[in-house]
């Protein structure tokens, strides 16, 4: 700079100096330009991939909200189940205890004490009928629950 000023006038040299400084400024001007350009197309790219998160989020909330409700479906089968098994071995039981109640009263005719066979088949043959009604009551429920 110091050679393209000498031997000029002072009002030259101002021109020369805010020549370069204008060319400077515009460099500068374009520098930033380009930069705003890039951080714009980068700001631009950043919402895009926040839409698409966002739209995953609610396809998730959705999806999630579905498995919940199934779950819950499932849950609620998973109970009755429970109940209707716990029912099934209570009758189960009842029937193993009847079971036995006969087998010693077989034996007991077998052995030839038919007398206490007698006085107990009033009392086991109602009990016996209200454990097959009962058997019967739940049978028919698990079919309608089926259906």
């Amino acid at each position: 700079m110091n050679h393209e000023c000498n031997g000029q006038s002072s009002d030259q040299r101002i021109s020369l100096v805010a020549n370069l400084m204008d060319q400077h400024l515009i460099k500068q001007n374009k520098l930033l330009i380009d930069e705003n350009y890039d951080l714009s197309r980068d700001i631009l790219e950043n919402e895009n991939m926040i839409m698409s998160l966002r739209q995953e989020r609610d396809i998730n909330e959705s999806y999630t909200d579905q498995l919940i409700a199934e779950n819950a479906v499932l849950m609620d089968q998973i109970n009755r189940m429970r109940l209707d098994h716990t029912e099934l071995m209570h009758d189960f039981n009842r029937q193993v205890e009847r079971n036995i109640r006969l087998e010693r009263q077989v034996q007991r005719l077998l052995s030839g004490d038919a007398l206490f066979f007698h006085s107990s088949d009033s009392s086991d043959h109602t009990d016996d009928e209200r454990e097959v009604e009962h058997i019967r009551s739940v049978r028919r429920r698990l079919q309608f629950e089926d259906l």
